[in-house]
């Protein structure tokens, strides 16, 4: 059973790291699509393409990162706290 705290504890570090993720996932990503997004230009059809592609990586990315995430605070005590956490974030990285 999960406590609120470690609940709310969960959500921040997952809202913490996503971040840093998704930035990296942006700097790697994008130039591979820019050109098809770029030669699109008005036609919704052919944004489309990339645009779904995109998206299919970023959910991707979620999801790995949600379930590593969600696996490591089922190994977790009940009452672990956000600081306690990110110490072991930061110390397994």
């Amino acid at each position: 059973m999960d406590t609120k705290s470690k609940s709310a504890s969960e959500v921040l570090t997952n809202m913490l790291i996503s971040y840093p993720i998704h930035f990296f996932a942006n700097y790697f990503m994008l130039p591979i699509y820019a050109p098809d997004i770029v030669a699109a230009q008005n036609d919704f059809l052919a944004l489309t393409i990339p645009n779904l592609w995109l998206g299919v990586w970023f959910s991707i990315i979620s999801f790995i990162r949600q379930f590593v995430l969600r696996r490591y605070f089922e190994k977790l005590s009940e009452n672990t706290n956000i600081g306690g956490i990110l110490k072991k974030i930061i110390k397994h990285i």
